[in-house]
């Protein structure tokens, strides 16, 4: 994992653990309340505000550097929850021994009762918060949400990185992986540049990370060209080159160090923005969306019969497949008319489009005119699969028709509205104007870009500026 998503996932479990601390004391104030008031038992008053505002502030500055000091930070790691609860109870029964000891040191006139309730139920809420943790990562496990991973290099280096992955439980997954051979003083890939390339081109590789390939700097360099075109990231140990076209920054795989070679956007606090815009746009849009599909879905179902929601596998990122949702405008068994209607394709390049598409029913138009067939993205956003803002997903047999430097398009996370949609997406007849678009966000991305083109289409559909056909 990055050192930046390190950083930002470290600070957000911090904050967290702060306010875990804030919450049990509230919890046992509250249970304290209740054993005074039915008068289950007679409790002393706690103390002054004063003091017990610093017993608060006292623990949880401890208990944050316990769990620092017994290395349960950074918390990225997919531990064993049951990992998890034994550090944590270690680090409880710390916390309460330091926190009575002091308070007899210090002879603060406070009822430790208030320690002795709130560790237990901080130790509850810890384990609560580290369960969802672990559940969200094993979700994001089983939906495919890992890096697609390549491994190349000599076959010791190889299966050291691949020990010290399985080692640190790293968000990777292995998809194909390639050794080195020494053929008298030059070090050969075991696999030629032709496969590699087609095996980029088939398969949803995220990350290439190249180790122990000293002694064929034209190898390296070749690698890192096919990668960078593609806009897939490379890790690469030892490097003996630095492309200057691409973006590079120092990062560890578990404690080796990486020089990462990345011709996009990289993980940070401004992507982290954009994750956390997307959910909150998303769910204001949710309530919205629920009434059209109400609405939208009668006219749907009086204007043709079939489904109203209108589903299709499509390429998300890095070419990841997903069902993709739109309502329904086009006549059921559209896509059986696909080839026939192919020759009136206006688009050059491997996307088909039609003007005046006579599969599309009136009300189907109507939609498609304001762009309201888009609404059940939303969905696909808060599944994670797409973003408010990025380069349109395409369906998977156009998908694997992108070759070589346009698939660079995929390197980011499809969104519902993109540069193509605001630039009169209608009078665009080349695949390669639309990716030129594409490349041109996401070497310019910023988070003031996705607003830009998020209120943008607003203005767009609106008033009708750029149609659709």
């Amino acid at each position: 994992m990055y050192e930046a998503e390190k950083k930002i996932f470290r600070t957000i479990n911090i904050a967290v653990d702060a306010l875990l601390v804030l919450a049990a004391f509230a919890i046992t104030q509250l249970i304290r309340r209740l054993i005074v008031e039915t008068g289950i038992l007679k409790i002393k008053p706690i103390g002054s505000p004063e003091v017990v505002s610093l017993l608060i502030l006292a623990m949880a500055f401890f208990y944050l550097l316990l769990l620092y000091y017994n290395r349960f930070y950074p918390t990225v790691r997919i531990r064993k929850f049951r990992f998890k609860v034994y550090i944590l109870f270690k680090v409880i029964l710390q916390l309460a021994v330091i926190i009575i000891s002091v308070s007899f040191i210090l002879n603060l006139n406070i009822n430790r009762t208030l320690i002795v309730f709130s560790c237990p139920i901080l130790f509850s809420l810890a384990m609560l918060k580290e369960y969802i943790v672990s559940n969200i990562a094993l979700s994001r496990q089983k939906r495919g949400k890992f890096k697609s991973t390549l491994v190349i290099g000599s076959e010791g280096r190889v299966k050291s990185i691949l020990k010290k992955i399985q080692e640190e439980d790293l968000s990777l997954v292995i998809t194909k992986k390639f050794h080195t051979v020494q053929i008298g003083r030059e070090i050969k890939l075991h696999i030629k540049t032709d496969e590699i390339i087609d095996i980029l081109n088939r398969e949803p590789i995220e990350l290439v990370i190249i180790a122990g390939f000293q002694g064929s700097e034209g190898e390296i360099k070749e690698l890192l060209i096919i990668c960078e075109e593609r806009g897939i990231e490379v890790w690469l140990e030892n490097p003996m080159l630095i492309r200057k076209s691409s973006k590079t920054s120092f990062g560890y795989l578990a404690n080796i160090p990486m020089i990462i070679f990345s011709s996009v956007p990289g993980y940070n606090w401004r992507m982290f923005a954009k994750t956390l815009f997307d959910y909150a746009a998303s769910l204001i849009i949710l309530p919205f969306y629920l009434i059209a599909y109400a609405i939208i879905g009668i006219g749907i179902k009086l204007s043709s019969p079939g489904p109203i929601l209108f589903t299709q596998e499509r390429g998300g990122l890095y070419g990841k497949t997903f069902v993709f949702y739109k309502f329904r405008t086009m006549i059921e068994g559209a896509e059986q008319k696909k080839e026939e209607l192919r020759k009136f394709n206006i688009m050059r390049g491997p996307v088909f489009k039609l003007k005046d598409d006579p599969r599309v029913f009136p009300f189907g138009r109507y939609l498609r005119r304001f762009s309201l067939d888009e609404l059940p993205q939303i969905i696909n956003v808060l599944k994670g699969e797409m973003s408010m803002v990025g380069p349109r997903p395409l369906p998977i047999p156009e998908v694997k028709k992108i070759k070589g430097a346009d698939r660079r398009r995929l390197s980011m996370k499809p969104g519902i509205t993109c540069l193509w949609q605001i630039s009169g997406r209608s009078d665009i007849a080349d695949f390669n104007k639309w990716v030129k678009l594409d490349l041109e966000y996401i070497d310019n991305w910023s988070f003031l870009l996705d607003m830009k083109i998020f209120f943008k289409t607003i203005f767009v559909v609106l008033f009708k500026r750029k149609g659709a056909y």
